[in-house]
């Protein structure tokens, strides 16, 4: 594993005192219940912190120079006390008490936080480039004239898909990539009806929020356009892998609702789906399934719309792109902010006759679809850190290790209900009761908030009342885990890319 040399002489899996009472200059701190603080002067520790629109931010230090017992919870994103990182690099981040933790959460960091790949093609791009806001003016910035090989983003990123993905439209998230998509497909086919997979999430913009039953409250009801078909969950799903025509009876399930549809004369745009399921538990549909149910979608006329803002530029490990591992090849493509490793940089890829859609879409400009300097500077890092530290191979070498030690777990912790996964996108389980498959979001909420503290490393954690097994580490009892990136920290040739970890709480 190389030794990234972080800010302050930080040094991975080295042991520092804390931090809590260093002089520091100002910190900026946001609370997510969406007050942001203008910021504090640290050389003060018992200073409180008093925001302009909102309540006192407490940082009172406790006896170990900690401000950990006495932060108050950010609700928008966390109901208990959150973390507040200094600095970061690699896989690794210190927060303001000099506790070093792996990142189990950056879900956009794709080759690591500060990657100096890519830190140099930014700042290389800040220091040289013109910035226009004319997009019909066809200015040659400095960028183009001293580096021009290097920053042909979208060639470069269009040489890694299939040929009928020849166009590439640059925008800034993958809720704006793929409420393009929509419309382009709309547009193409002439239709209005999107189907989606239950549990899914695909944006929050109005459209992508709409077709996102992920968002949905309980009394929601789904837009009439918008046909929402199951998950082939075989762990605990209607039809499950005891039964061996499982698979066949979700297809069937699947052609009577959009046969109801059709009934009442509906006509489909588009289906849009992730290669996996990441907001249904991590599911991951069998490779004949969804074949299946795409040649079966296309038959109706939609186009296929393949949403890879979790899953692409290498997670999944086998290939760069989720769709290659099921053999399937969308129509339209859309990836996200990984790209361009948390930048803003999302890429709509789709074939040319598809993209004369835009014509008709008056919304929007083609002219404004052109990357940024910027944007192509760091997506072409980006692809150089990926392709160069060999982070696919390394997603798959890393992906198996953690299923496999996790696996060797369930014979000793009860909890543990199943183990899958692709790659660097791993999830676990975790059950109260092996034959009912019950849920346990108490634990996995145990867990979501927990994160080992100096004063808390040789403690022990339980689980669910009556279960009372610790996992391992930063990982104890999850409902639902997933690990995010194509790097991850494991004696290999590359330590820069990112892991990440989240767990769903709300399974049922």
């Amino acid at each position: 594993m190389k030794d990234y040399i972080l800010p302050q002489k930080l040094v991975p899996g080295q042991e520092l005192a804390s931090i809590g009472d260093r002089s520091r200059s100002v910190f900026l701190i946001q609370c997510r219940d969406g007050w942001v603080d203008k910021g504090m002067d640290l050389m003060l520790p018992h200073k409180n912190m008093q925001s302009d629109n909102g309540p006192e931010c407490s940082l009172k230090n406790d006896s170990h120079g900690s401000t950990n017992k006495s932060r108050k919870p950010c609700h928008l994103m966390f109901e208990q006390n959150p973390l507040r990182i200094i600095r970061s690099l690699g896989s690794f981040m210190e927060d303001e008490d000099g506790q070093q933790l792996l990142d189990c959460v950056s879900g956009v960091c794709q080759v690591g936080h500060c990657h100096p790949m890519v830190l140099e093609a930014a700042q290389r791009a800040s220091a040289l480039a013109h910035i226009s806001t004319d997009s019909n003016a066809h200015v040659i910035s400095s960028v183009d004239i001293i580096v021009k090989d290097n920053y042909h983003y979208i060639p470069r990123l269009l040489a890694t898909l299939p040929k009928n993905l020849n166009v590439g439209l640059v925008l800034h998230s993958g809720s704006e990539a793929n409420d393009l998509a929509l419309q382009l497909s709309k547009e193409f086919t002439g239709n209005h009806d999107v189907i989606v997979f239950e549990s899914s999430f695909h944006g929050c913009l109005g459209t992508v929020s709409a077709i996102s039953p992920k968002t949905y409250n309980n009394d929601f009801n789904p837009r009439d356009w918008v046909t929402i078909i199951p998950v082939p969950d075989l762990f605990r799903g209607q039809f499950r892998s005891s039964d061996p025509e499982a698979l066949e009876k979700y297809f069937e399930q699947t052609k009577e609702i959009i046969q109801t549809k059709l009934n009442e004369n509906r006509k489909f745009a588009c289906l849009i789906t992730e290669p996996i399921f990441t907001f249904h538990s991590l599911t991951i549909p069998e490779k004949s399934y969804m074949q299946r149910v795409v040649s079966y979608i296309r038959s109706l006329g939609a186009l296929i719309i393949m949403d890879e803002v979790q899953t692409g530029l290498g997670r999944l490990g086998q290939n760069l792109w989720g769709f290659q591992n099921y053999e399937i090849v969308p129509d339209i493509l859309v990836a996200g902010k990984p790209l361009g490793n948390g930048y803003p940089l999302a890429v709509l890829a789709t074939s040319t006759e598809i993209s004369r859609s835009l014509k008709d879409c008056h919304k929007y400009s083609r002219s404004q679809f052109v990357p940024s300097p910027m944007q192509s500077a760091i997506g072409c890092a980006v692809l150089d850190v990926v392709c160069q530290e060999n982070l696919v191979a390394n997603a798959d070498e890393v992906g198996l290790f953690i299923r496999n030690s996790v696996c060797g777990l369930m014979t000793s912790h009860t909890t543990i209900g199943d183990v899958r996964g692709s790659g660097l996108l791993v999830g676990i389980e975790l059950v109260q009761d092996m034959k009912t498959l019950k849920p346990a979001p108490k634990l996995a909420e145990s867990v979501l908030y927990r994160w080992r503290s100096k004063d808390e490393q040789s403690g022990n954690l339980s689980g669910d009342s009556g279960q009372g097994s610790s996992i391992s580490s930063y990982m104890r009892g999850m409902s639902c885990i997933s690990f995010y990136g194509p790097g991850s920290p494991k004696d290999s040739d590359s330590d820069s890319g990112s892991s990440g970890l989240t767990a769903y709480n709300d399974l049922d």
